[in-house]
């Protein structure tokens, strides 16, 4: 089974995860297993290659954002960031080192 990595959002939406799937048409069914695809009918969710983040897989459907590792990894080498979040909360976040959205703050507030 050769699991590739795979970036699924709504058309035109924000919010994205990261699934791996054997193919495009499997993404885009794991897409509505998703926080970021839940609610989306399958003709209308994006999939793109990820091909970075193939090394993550580890017997897992999906990344999880809430898991540090996962984020750490998501921001330091996708770019991700949190679309709402409180400044506050960058200080426990295990991503804040890497997060532009977070270094942006510091500057502003200097």
């Amino acid at each position: 089974m050769n699991m590739k990595a795979w970036t699924v959002r709504e058309k035109d939406g924000f919010c994205t995860a990261v699934v791996f799937a054997e193919n495009r048409n499997k993404a885009k069914s794991i897409a509505q297993m998703t926080d970021a695809c839940e609610d989306v009918e399958y003709i209308n969710i994006e999939v793109h290659r990820l091909p970075i983040a193939d090394s993550q897989y580890k017997g897992r459907i999906k990344m999880d954002w809430n898991d540090p590792d996962d984020r750490l990894f998501l921001v330091k080498n996708c770019n991700f960031y949190c679309e709402y979040i409180e400044p506050y909360e960058c200080n426990r976040c295990s991503a804040r080192d890497y997060c532009e959205m977070y270094q942006d703050e510091i500057k502003g507030s200097k």
